[in-house]
C-alpha cells in the first residue's frame, strides 16, 4: 500500500491467482504423478531430491533477474538427463566417503 498508484498497478497486473492450486504439503504428491512414467523404479525418492534441488536453482536464479521463466522444453530436458543417470550401467552416486549428500556425482560401472 506504500508504493506510489502506478507502481500499485504494475504490482497488481503481474499477480496472477490459480484457484485450486494444491497445498505446498500436497506438492510433491501431485509432481510424482504427473511424472510417474519417467521416474525410476525403486529410486523415485532420489529422482525426486535431484529434481527439486535444480528447481530451487532456477526460482533463486529467477529471483535474482538471471532468467525470467523456465519453459517446458527445459524442464523436460532437466527431467530426461536426471532419469538418464537411473541407467543400469550408470547410477548417480548421493553419499561420498564422508557420509554427506552429493546429489551431482555420477558412478559407472
Amino acid at each position: 500500500m506504500k508504493l506510489p498508484p502506478a507502481q500499485r498497478a504494475v504490482f497488481v497486473q503481474r499477480m496472477r491467482v490459480i484457484d485450486g492450486t494444491p497445498s505446498i504439503d500436497d506438492l510433491d504428491a501431485q509432481v510424482r504423478v504427473k511424472l510417474r512414467a519417467a521416474l525410476p523404479d525403486g529410486h523415485a525418492d532420489s529422482f525426486m531430491r535431484q529434481l527439486w534441488a535444480w528447481w530451487y536453482e532456477q526460482t533463486v536464479e529467477m529471483l535474482q533477474k538471471r532468467h525470467t521463466s523456465v519453459s517446458v522444453t527445459r524442464l523436460m530436458q532437466r527431467i530426461s538427463r536426471i532419469r538418464d543417470d537411473y541407467t543400469s550401467d550408470r547410477l548417480p552416486t548421493t553419499v561420498d566417503r564422508e557420509g554427506g549428500n552429493v546429489p551431482t556425482r555420477r558412478h559407472r560401472n
